[in-house]
Order: C-alpha cells, then sequence, then structure tokens
C-alpha cells in the first residue's frame, strides 16, 4: 500500500490540471446563450467537482480527469449547437436584463 505522504503529493501535482479542467467547463458553461442551459451545466459542473473534492487515490483523480475531459469536449459540442439555434430570450432572460 502506498503511504498517505505519496498520495498527497500526487493530489498536489494533479491539483493545477484539475482546477484548469474545472475552470474550462466553467468558462465554457457560462457561453450558452440558453439560460436553463447555462444554469443546469454550471451547477452540474459545480456540483460533481465538489462530490470529488476529497479524492487523494491517483488512479481515481486520473479516471475522474478523463471523463472530465470528455464531459468538456460535450459541452463544447453541445455550445456550438445551442449558438447555431437561437430561440429568442426566455423569461428568466428577460428578469434579468430588465430589472
Amino acid at each position: 500500500p502506498r503511504s498517505r505522504l505519496y498520495q498527497y503529493a500526487v493530489c498536489d501535482n494533479m491539483r493545477p490540471t484539475v482546477l484548469r479542467l474545472y475552470r474550462n467547463m466553467l468558462r465554457q458553461g457560462k457561453q450558452y446563450k440558453d439560460y436553463n442551459f447555462r444554469e443546469y451545466i454550471l451547477r452540474r459542473v459545480r456540483d460533481q467537482f465538489r462530490a470529488r473534492r476529497d479524492l487523494t487515490d491517483a488512479e481515481d483523480i486520473q479516471h475522474h480527469l478523463n471523463k472530465g475531459r470528455d464531459t468538456l469536449e460535450l459541452i463544447q459540442r453541445q455550445k456550438m449547437l445551442d449558438n447555431m439555434y437561437n430561440r429568442g430570450e426566455n423569461i428568466m432572460e428577460k428578469i434579468q436584463c430588465h430589472p
């Protein structure tokens, strides 16, 4: 079994990569025009990262990093499609823009 110190050292080395992925996912999510998609994606990204914040096993972290990268690609593809089809403002966007 690996020592606890080794596991924390691995986590510290992966931390910048995890944070970069988190920021990229949030950045991409904020670019959605549709309020419902935007809020859903931002909420899901935050919830998923919070649920896994205490991971210490390098293999688990790497597994979730790979899943996160796949999800980021999915968010980017869906964002392109979302931006191609403008549905107009919904009621939540009207409220936010015109208080």
